[in-house]
């Protein structure tokens, strides 16, 4: 008991926290690297805190239809203590995205620092290769 309350409490705030990237790549309709081109920032109608739209430009596609220097949007509800990604331009993330254009990224599995995720890009190659239709 006294484990969990010496935890930071950003810890406890999602409950996705130990989501592995296979389970970030097998829920995403979309797995790519991107860096964020654009970022602003706008009240949200209605409830608290903000929405945040990125225009984001591909550097490498695992899964969905988005190439290598494409762009697309993120456009994400982002508030105190919930699981939704926050991103600064020129940034660049690993993104599970899932729906369709403008997506809502999500922080706990979904939105992974490129330069913290490096390691797991060798995983989204054999992922991607898994995923392909064999040939007789």
């Amino acid at each position: 008991m006294l484990m969990a309350w010496l935890l930071p409490v950003q810890g406890l705030a999602c409950e996705c926290a130990t989501e592995t990237i296979d389970d970030s790549y097998k829920s995403g309709a979309v797995v790519v690297a991107a860096e964020a081109i654009s970022v602003s920032n706008g009240p949200s109608e209605g409830a608290a805190g903000r929405i945040q739209t990125v225009e984001w430009m591909v550097l490498e596609s695992w899964k969905g239809s988005y190439r290598k220097g494409q762009r697309f949007k993120t456009q994400t509800h982002v508030q105190c203590c919930t699981c939704a990604a926050s991103f600064a331009e020129r940034s660049a993330f690993i993104l599970s995205l899932a729906g369709s254009e403008p997506f809502a990224a999500r922080a706990c599995g979904g939105a992974r620092d490129l330069k913290y995720a490096i390691s797991e890009i060798p995983e989204l190659y054999r992922l991607r290769a898994a995923a392909q239709p064999r040939r007789p």
